[in-house]
């Protein structure tokens, strides 16, 4: 085996004599004395010259902020298309359900109210945080009322003001959630 290694090693080095060489120089001063500004210093790559300008601009990298620390995209995944898709078709088949098959009228008071609480929060957040780095602590703002408000109003059956049902904060909390989340990303 130790031979084996030492004959790949040795046709390594001779074939290498062999291959072109790769020639690094380093810029001479006369390379500079033509160049008005950094921006204008051509570099070459791959044999292709460029100016650092370019190189700049083809990277997208702002002027002001050449660190890239800048998010230059502020979305989350409710600006997918998708989702919004699958969230305002889970909001009409909830409010479906909710005023055609269910038979308990209480249920659509519920539906309503925990609608009307994630989609009133939300919009008052945005409106007191105005911007939109705010959209998700919005949402979430506005889903936690929701389902704050459904928790509340089922303790306070549980102590005999009413009948405590899983399915009354189901249906008061899903749809603050999904109002929410409308509400927050303007869709």
């Amino acid at each position: 085996m130790k031979i084996f290694i030492q004959i790949v090693a040795i046709l390594t080095l001779s074939l290498n004599s062999f291959a072109s060489e790769i020639v690094f120089e380093a810029p001479k001063l006369e390379d500079y004395t033509s160049v008005t500004s950094y921006e204008d210093e051509l570099v070459t790559i791959g044999g292709v010259e460029v100016s650092r300008q370019q190189l700049r601009e083809y990277s997208g990298l702002d002027e002001v902020n050449p660190n890239c620390y800048k998010v230059i995209d502020n979305k989350t995944i409710f600006d997918n298309k998708t989702v919004q898709f699958a969230v305002n078709g889970a909001l009409a088949a909830a409010a479906i359900h909710t005023a055609l098959l269910d038979d308990r009228p209480d249920l659509q008071k519920h539906f309503l109210v925990g609608a009307a609480i994630g989609g009133g929060v939300t919009y008052a957040c945005q409106k007191i945080f105005v911007g939109d780095d705010n959209k998700i602590y919005c949402l979430i703002a506005g889903s936690l009322a929701g389902a704050l408000a459904a928790g509340a109003n089922e303790y306070r059956d549980s102590k005999g003001h009413g009948t405590p049902d899983v399915k009354d904060f189901i249906y008061t909390a899903i749809p603050a959630v999904l109002v929410s989340i409308k509400v927050s990303h303007k869709f």
